[in-house]
């Protein structure tokens, strides 16, 4: 391990320290942002198309209810920045709710 000693004159130490406090800022706000809402449970949705597979046939109404938090969620915060989103539902019955994806547009309100 070396040892170096670096002289360097006050208001540049200071400017440094500035920077990365404001570095520090930025990098706390991008953790909560990571952190909070859908993208804790669910990530980021980095794809312009995602397709959700959701398989119902073990949940009991707890659980369920805090699955449909979590897809609103998801729905209100990350879907409106897709290009295509489709659901599929997998509980005992199969049925088709649509045959293709769901065109997103800017100015449909999700739930």
């Amino acid at each position: 391990m070396r040892l170096l000693q670096i002289i360097m004159p006050e208001d540049a130490l200071r400017q440094i320290e500035i920077r990365l406090s404001e570095a520090e800022v930025l990098f706390k706000r991008r953790l909560d942002w990571l952190t909070s809402g859908s993208r804790r449970l669910c990530g980021v949705l980095s794809d312009r198309r995602v397709c959700l597979v959701v398989d119902l046939q073990s949940s009991d109404r707890q659980q369920f209810e805090l699955f449909i938090d979590m897809v609103a969620c998801l729905l209100q915060e990350q879907v409106s920045q897709l290009s295509l989103f489709n659901i599929l539902w997998y509980i005992e019955l199969t049925e088709v709710l649509s045959r293709g994806s769901s065109k997103i547009k800017r100015h449909d309100t999700i739930i």
